[in-house]
């Protein structure tokens, strides 16, 4: 089994810095393990968001000419599609999106 390093696995600084180079090298394995280094280093000001597009695929498409919108098992299966592609849209554009978007009723 692989070792796994987290935020605990960092020694807590010392205050006179006796520890330095040990968390100093801890700090820069998390970093990197994390796709960090470059917030470490001052370059980002932030992580990039993840992307998720693609990692859901779009419903197939159906055949439109045997449908009967008064028949309840046509209407479920064309209501349960476009929530699955509502759902999709929303995961693929990423966490940051879902945090500032309005709740849009109707």
């Amino acid at each position: 089994m692989a070792t796994r390093i987290t935020s605990e696995s960092v020694p807590k600084l010392e205050a006179n810095g006796s520890n330095f180079w040990k968390w100093k090298t801890a700090m820069t394995l998390l970093a990197a393990m994390l796709d960090a280094t470059n917030i470490l280093n001052s370059r980002d000001n932030k992580p990039k968001s993840p992307l998720y597009a693609g990692l859901i695929p779009a419903s197939e498409s159906i055949d439109l000419t045997g449908i009967d919108l008064t028949n309840n098992k046509d209407l479920s299966q064309m209501l349960r599609m476009a929530q699955y592609e509502k759902d999709r849209a929303a995961i693929c554009e990423g966490p940051s999106d879902w945090m500032v978007r309005p709740k849009l009723e109707g």
